[in-house]
């Protein structure tokens, strides 16, 4: 591997557009899920091979989403990293890390076998032939819902995949610090930037890591994986984000509150609880996700949702004005 590797992109006007398209882990959950720590031997699933490609995000991508195939009950599935690749808007090798995250949520990713990825080089990786309409159809069920950003932290990391889910991260780094335990140099130039897919958490003698499978094929590391240390997730990762599908659930307790405020996006409050509980009565907001009383993206679609039924005409949910909150209370005070 090229001690100079980069697959990632930097793109600071996306980073301003993510924080309007992206989920929010605080809006999702009133308390972070617990991540459960112990010593044993990590998850193991198939360790991709990206070759010569600077394809490592939509490899880590790829294995997120057939990772959700297990946590959803089911097996896991290989996908193809080139149907995430060849989708990118930036030029030349490489990617950024919430745009495949959002090709996984609008496209999705179709077979391996349909549309092979293994051991291909960069104009591999870049050649569009074999995608269809029936590549299309496939990749479709397996797309997510979306996207949610994390904290940096081992232990917020540690709690999506104690649920049994990928976590997408971002390093930047000298090649000489890509051990399998990988160190921290003060020295260091941060010359390569590479996409993982976090895969399990563990102890090893007490201590505790993030295990990562990389891309680089199952001689790398001990046996594609690589143990990731709190301090090199704050020294040398820079994003860390999972993918998300949500339910709808019939509910029959139907919920009373009585609004005597507008609401709007960025608010914290009880009356956003009773909000987002009769959003979810209406079938509007996910019943797998917290009531937590933020108004983020999720309730600002519920909120289009539910404006859109019974008012003709929306703000694009932004906020829960004069007619919004005169119509919550007609049916739910």
């Amino acid at each position: 591997m090229n001690e100079n590797y980069n697959g990632i992109v930097d793109d600071p006007i996306r980073d301003i557009k993510e924080k309007e398209t992206g989920f929010i882990h605080e809006e999702l959950f009133s308390a972070p899920p617990a991540p459960k720590w112990d010593e044993r031997t990590p998850k193991q699933f198939p360790i991709f091979n990206q070759d010569g490609s600077s394809a490592c995000v939509a490899f880590a991508v790829a294995k997120i989403l057939g990772i959700d195939e297990v946590y959803e009950g089911r097996e896991f599935v290989h996908l193809s990293p080139r149907d995430i690749y060849t989708r990118r808007t930036t030029q030349g090798g490489g990617m950024y890390l919430p745009e495949a995250l959002d090709i996984g949520r609008n496209h999705g990713a179709t077979l391996e076998s349909l549309l092979p990825s293994e051991n291909k080089g960069e104009t591999e990786m870049n050649d569009k032939t074999g995608i269809t309409a029936d590549t299309d159809a496939t990749a479709q069920r397996y797309k997510s819902a979306g996207r949610v950003a994390l904290p940096i932290d081992i232990d917020a990391i540690a709690a999506i995949t104690t649920l049994g889910k990928g976590v997408l991260l971002g390093h930047r780094f000298d090649y000489s610090e890509w051990t399998d335990f990988p160190t921290v140099d003060p020295n260091s130039k941060l010359t390569c930037g590479h996409g993982t897919a976090g895969v399990d958490n563990v102890l090893v003698s007490g201590k505790k890591y993030i295990v990562m499978d990389d891309s680089w094929g199952p001689n790398y590391a001990k046996f594609g994986q690589r143990y990731l240390s709190q301090e090199w997730l704050k020294a040398r990762c820079f994003y860390a984000g999972y993918t998300i599908n949500f339910v709808y659930e019939p509910n029959d307790n139907k919920p009373h509150h009585n609004f005597t405020h507008w609401l709007k996006r960025g608010d914290r409050n009880a009356d956003v609880i009773a909000l987002q509980d009769i959003l979810k009565y209406e079938g509007m907001f996910p019943t797998n996700v917290d009531s937590t009383g933020l108004y983020g993206p999720v309730t600002q679609r519920g909120v289009l949702l539910f404006q859109n039924k019974y008012l003709g005409s929306n703000n694009g949910g932004v906020q829960c004005g004069p007619k919004t909150i005169a119509k919550l209370n007609e049916l739910y005070n």
